[in-house]
């Protein structure tokens, strides 16, 4: 799980080669904010879900909806 600024380097692990050894089999990204590339979470092999709320001013929804169609 990452929330704000951390939901970014949980996608980031969850995308690397690494995940395996980091025992990662599920994502949950909370209010993902800034951060890596968006096409970084295509790379993502489990499942995931990202959350956002309609009044977060800094993880806006269409940005969180962008990543996770990406």
């Amino acid at each position: 799980m990452g929330q704000s600024s951390g939901g970014p380097v949980a996608i980031q692990a969850a995308a690397s080669a690494e995940a395996q050894d980091y025992n990662i089999s599920a994502l949950f990204a909370l209010h993902p904010a800034g951060g890596e590339d968006i096409t970084t979470a295509a790379k993502v092999k489990v499942p995931l879900t990202f959350v956002t709320g309609s009044l977060d001013t800094v993880a806006l929804a269409f940005q969180v909806k962008q990543r996770f169609e990406a």
